[in-house]
């Protein structure tokens, strides 16, 4: 079975049913939820994680400014997304411009520094970026190779519990909406990544995850081929 958007409470209710081998959560910078429970839940369980919208709905791509976000039409949830309105958008703007310093300094894109934070924890098996375009498809299988060292994380670290703390001092803080649709998925390309004793390898796929079972299989028989 593969699921998405499930809590601990219904993992365990399903897997009274049948096994589950993965799980599609939201998994960002800007919504860490699943750390907590979630992840090592799937990581004790044996199932892959394929998150979704690691850049943020596209605040972490870059490319995205308050006079953009003034001009979202109303057919774009991302209008009635709080993350994206003031006061919390000048929040996250200032929270992007810190991170694009540090993929500066790594000689990365930001994209690609959004990709690489998802996938520095090992439960994640798979994230799930959108492309509109054949240049936006090279950059993300670009950003499925790169590996965020300590000290950059620890970087990373710091602006996020800064931005949590600016996040904390506004008056009811109102969470992001989540409202996926089929067009989005149909688009999705997911990053996935397989590790062995020889070699690094990445490789690009439609809708795809690997629970740790499959990836110790595939490491075991060598570079595994898409």
């Amino acid at each position: 079975i593969g699921v998405s958007n499930h809590s601990v409470d219904q993992l365990k209710r399903l897997q009274a049913i049948a096994p589950v081998y993965s799980l599609q959560p939201p998994y960002s910078m800007l919504d860490r939820g699943v750390e907590n429970e979630i992840l090592p839940y799937c990581k004790s369980n044996d199932i892959g994680v394929i998150c979704y919208s690691p850049m943020g709905k596209g605040l972490l791509a870059g490319a995205f400014t308050a006079e953009r976000a003034k001009h979202l039409s109303a057919k774009d949830h991302r209008s009635r997304d709080p993350r994206f309105q003031s006061p919390q958008l000048e929040i996250n703007l200032e929270f992007v411009g810190g991170l694009s310093k540090i993929a500066d300094g790594l000689g990365w894109k930001l994209n690609e520094l959004a990709v690489a934070w998802v996938l520095r924890r090992p439960e994640v098996t798979a994230a799930i970026v959108g492309a509109r375009n054949a240049r936006q498809v090279e950059q993300n299988v670009i950003a499925g190779t790169r590996v965020l060292d300590a000290s950059s994380a620890e970087e990373v670290e710091k602006l996020l519990k800064a931005r949590e703390q600016a996040l904390a001092a506004l008056d009811g803080v109102e969470k992001a909406r989540v409202e996926p649709t089929w067009r989005n998925h149909l688009r999705d390309l997911a990053v996935c990544r397989v590790c062995t004793k020889q070699s690094r390898v990445s490789r690009v796929r439609l809708d795809c995850a690997w629970s740790s079972s499959a990836r110790q299989s595939a490491s075991s028989s060598g570079p595994f081929q898409v």
